[in-house]
């Protein structure tokens, strides 16, 4: 009897309405939160340059570390890079090699490192940082 009274009906209706204003309210009301932080936030980063960033967080061990670490993965790069226009003749008198197999060695050393690049890339991709990291 109490669900054919159409004043209770009336009434579930208005609350279910005011509800639903109410949450739509709350939501908009976080989403506005949530924008002027992102705005602040984007404001503050425009603002920063590099010495300031630099200067605030400072120049510590791991610093020093990464650019000693960094220097020599380099030098390690460039001698073996060098190496390659020593090697052949070197080659050629030790084990008596021709012009064409003193290429093939010079060519191998490349090949190698690009091979290793394309497959070290391709494993980086796949087992790397993760997204948004």
């Amino acid at each position: 009897q109490e669900q054919d009274d159409p004043r209770r009906q009336r009434r579930h209706h208005r609350h279910q309405q005011h509800q639903h204003r109410h949450q739509q309210h709350h939501h908009q009301h976080q989403h506005h939160k949530t924008d002027t932080y992102q705005q602040n936030h984007n404001q503050q980063l425009e603002n920063v340059d590099l010495d300031s960033g630099i200067s605030s967080i400072g120049f510590g061990l791991f610093h020093w570390l990464l650019l000693l670490f960094s220097g020599l993965t380099q030098l390690a790069d460039a001698t073996e890079l060098i190496s390659i226009s020593f090697l052949p003749m070197q080659l050629k008198c030790a084990w008596g090699l021709s012009d064409v197999q003193c290429m093939w060695v010079q060519m191998s050393v490349l090949l190698g490192m690009a091979v290793g690049a394309v497959v070290s890339g391709i494993i980086s991709d796949r087992f790397g940082r993760g997204p948004g990291s």
